[in-house]
């Protein structure tokens, strides 16, 4: 059951700037032992899949790519469009434009989402999906993220 989702506002429009910031909480959540799923559309499934490998010299985050069809999910991050009862349940983050839904959600102990509150897009989908948290039930925890924490 969803306990909580972490909405990140990032102060920024940069795209560049967001992956990096998401490819820093993968690395936490993967260091404090916890698997994650990263929902997101197939063109960003590959740009992370890079930068996961390459965002950090002196680390490495064992990911794979999702594929629904087979359950042999053995590490601890995946990227996929859409979770499936047999993937790691502990953290989703939510990098598509809408909240994945169905049963596999409710798995899932947290949610995250991003916004960057400079791309006029990007908020407006960002708006849509705080509501349908609201809507849900799901507690909401906001984390204003400010350009100082923002590196590449």
């Amino acid at each position: 059951m969803v306990e909580r989702t972490d909405f990140y506002i990032l102060e920024t429009a940069q795209t560049k700037l967001k992956l990096s910031f998401i490819c820093r909480l993968v690395h936490k959540i993967y260091r404090l032992g916890q698997h994650c799923y990263l929902s997101c559309e197939p063109s960003l499934q590959m740009e992370l899949d890079n930068l996961l490998w390459t965002f950090r010299q002196d680390s490495f985050i064992p990911h794979q790519i999702h594929d629904p069809n087979h359950d042999d999910h053995t590490a601890p991050v995946l990227l996929g469009q859409q979770p499936t009862a047999s993937c790691p349940d502990d953290v989703l983050l939510v990098l598509t434009p809408e909240v994945p839904t169905g049963v596999a959600l409710q798995a899932f102990g947290r949610l995250t989402d991003f916004v960057c509150k400079g791309n006029t897009q990007d908020q407006q989908l960002g708006r849509i999906r705080y509501r349908w948290y609201q809507e849900h039930n799901i507690p909401l925890q906001n984390h204003p993220i400010n350009q100082s924490v923002l590196r590449i």
